[in-house]
């Protein structure tokens, strides 16, 4: 004969009306410690954090983020193939982002070292990554579309998102008829989210109570970049990448080699 388990219900123990006010703080602070605790909970889940800090930093990223390109020039028909247009552009975003990790002398050692050390949960890189290193590998995550920079070292599966989101903000006919100028816009472009991701890095070392804690990478951040209207705080949907946190080996990519 199998006994079922009787599971009693939770009570709860208020103050009678007559007691002292000395119980009836005590009872007061150790009920919002509680909460306190089950809303800390709560929020320290890592798609909860990445919303929640995002919120926090996205005023900040609005005060570092520079002015729009102008608009397209028209020039004469050019009639190029959009698909033509594309692999031109993602072999100059490669290119361009070896360029830029040269001329900051920052060795794929280096990079491996950052991404390595990030964790995973709190969003934050090690305390010993340098400004330099956090921006370019914070611009290369905007770029790939990756949330955790070990994605970066990954072997690519698809276009960079990045770089197929920015397409996407010119039309089916101005790629086919201004095709021939999307490659030197591309490249102001990646310069134009360089100096916001320098500053927004800026910023957020400055604004870090505690150094010894790292600083957040947080690609979500230079979206607002590509938004014509800076007053709109856009919407950012985040999913918790489980498979970048369990990397182990970091393969050489050419993407930044």
């Amino acid at each position: 004969m199998v006994l079922p388990i009787l599971v009693p219900p939770a009570i709860c123990w208020h103050p009678p009306d007559n007691a002292s006010a000395d119980i009836r703080r005590q009872f007061f602070t150790a009920k919002r410690s509680r909460n306190r605790r089950k809303v800390r909970k709560l929020c320290l889940s890592t798609p909860g954090l990445r919303r929640a800090l995002i919120a926090h930093w996205l005023p900040v990223a609005k005060r570092c983020v520079p002015p729009p390109l102008a608009t397209l020039i028209h020039r004469a028909r050019a009639d190029t193939c959009p698909r033509t247009v594309l692999r031109q552009c993602e072999a100059m975003l490669r290119q361009l982002l070896r360029r830029r990790r040269r001329a900051l002398g920052l060795t794929h050692g280096e990079l491996t070292r950052l991404a390595a050390s990030f964790d995973g949960n709190t969003l934050r890189a090690a305390p010993s990554s340098s400004a330099p290193a956090l921006a370019f590998v914070l611009a290369s995550m905007h770029w790939f579309g990756c949330s955790h920079p070990r994605s970066l070292f990954m072997a690519p599966m698809h276009p960079p998102t990045g770089l197929i989101r920015w397409m996407t903000h010119f039309t089916v006919q101005e790629q086919v008829d201004q095709g021939q100028q999307l490659p030197e816009r591309l490249s102001l472009e990646v310069r134009r989210i360089e100096c916001f991701a320098n500053a927004l890095v800026t910023q957020i070392l400055a604004m870090t109570p505690r150094h010894s804690r790292g600083a957040v990478l947080l690609p979500e951040l230079l979206k607002i970049a590509e938004s014509d209207d800076l007053n709109e705080s856009g919407s950012f949907t985040t999913l918790p990448d489980q498979k970048s946190m369990t990397y182990v080996d970091l393969p050489h990519r050419p993407g930044l080699s």
